[in-house]
């Protein structure tokens, strides 16, 4: 009888580095064994310089470091990292890598915008009992730090997929520069993100009973400030429902308040209180966009497809 393998994954964002063990059987199934993400903000100002600083690389060699050790406590028989938009973004991506694998001996896979999408897209869509990946179309949304993931499939695969460069981070430092955000501000957000949009999505065609999964820690980090969580507890974002009237009342919520305010409110990290409104907005405008009305809250996502990638996962 064949053993489970135990793999380790580590998906390298712009804002946060997050790192899972899971257990695979042989049919492919994936259990969670462990989880955790740390934020460092590699790509801070990496659209000003294009270039990732000193500070930013011996944060994430420390947290490689860190998850690596991790790994080999769990007995790991295979550890996986890849980095997405800051990474692509970087003009000095390759010293970068080079300097994280002499210090802390991990091999960073740089992944292009579509491999992103696609692992990204198998990924969430693991928070979907396997009764429902039926012939329905499903789009899943991942708005990152740097970037925002759009991917629309069914049970026979991919049918479209899109990696925009608009992300939390991203757009904080282009456009958000006062304590609290000036109405102004705010507008520009939205007519930025809804006039990429309607340039680069023009072509996608979905039907009308499609469903809509959210991933990664903008979306995950509302449904737990709608839920006023002291502790984030992953069963409780899991097919949380996060409908488009919410989202607004979120953003009415952060609207006046200050950097300070906002690293006090229930289920929002303080490291993400400064970003998290341009992810609201990239949300809300997202949604209305696409026409729907809510979405379906997952917390897996790409370091759960980055294993799926890994085993060949004959479900795929």
């Amino acid at each position: 009888m064949k053993q489970l393998q135990r793999i380790a994954s580590i998906d390298i964002g712009t804002n946060t580095v997050l790192l899972l063990i899971a257990d695979v059987s042989p049919d492919g199934e994936i259990t969670t064994v462990h989880e955790e993400q740390r934020i460092i903000r590699l790509g801070k100002n990496v659209d000003t310089n294009r270039n990732i600083g000193i500070e930013g690389l011996m944060k994430c060699v420390g947290v490689l470091q860190a998850y690596r050790a991790i790994a080999e406590k769990f007995a790991c028989v295979e550890l996986t990292a890849c980095g997405t938009s800051a990474l692509r973004d970087a003009h000095n991506r390759d010293w970068f890598l080079e300097e994280i694998k002499k210090q802390s001996g991990v091999d960073i896979e740089i992944l292009n915008g579509d491999d992103e999408a696609l692992w990204t897209y198998h990924g969430g869509r693991l928070v979907l009992p396997k009764t429902q990946i039926d012939d329905q179309g499903t789009l899943v949304i991942d708005i990152g730090g740097g970037s925002t993931e759009f991917i629309v499939g069914n049970k026979t695969g991919i049918l479209q997929k899109i990696s925009l460069d608009i992300g939390a981070v991203r757009l904080t430092e282009m456009f958000i520069k006062n304590d609290p955000i000036k109405p102004q501000e705010e507008l520009t957000v939205q007519q930025f993100v809804a006039s990429l949009l309607s340039e680069k999505l023009e072509h996608y065609r979905l039907n009308t009973n499609i469903r809509c999964i959210g991933v990664a820690g903008t979306i995950t980090t509302l449904a737990a400030m709608e839920q006023k969580m002291e502790q984030y507890l992953p069963d409780q974002i899991n097919r949380f429902v996060l409908s488009a009237d919410v989202i607004e009342k979120l953003l009415d919520q952060l609207r006046p308040t200050t950097l300070a305010e906002r690293k006090n409110i229930k289920g929002l990290q303080p490291e993400r209180a400064d970003v998290i409104f341009a992810g609201a907005v990239i949300l809300k405008e997202a949604l209305a966009y696409f026409r729907l009305p809510e979405l379906l809250v997952s917390n897996y996502g790409l370091r759960y497809g980055l294993i799926l990638r890994k085993i060949k996962n004959p479900l795929i």
